[in-house]
């Protein structure tokens, strides 16, 4: 149960950082 979340954790925090890029990286192009 606890891994299950655990992974769900490293899931999400891995498309906010890409979430997070993506948007600097929008920022710098326009």
């Amino acid at each position: 149960m606890f891994y299950h979340i655990a992974i769900e954790a490293k899931n999400s925090g891995k498309i906010a950082l890409k979430a997070v890029f993506q948007a600097v990286y929008y920022s710098y192009t326009i």
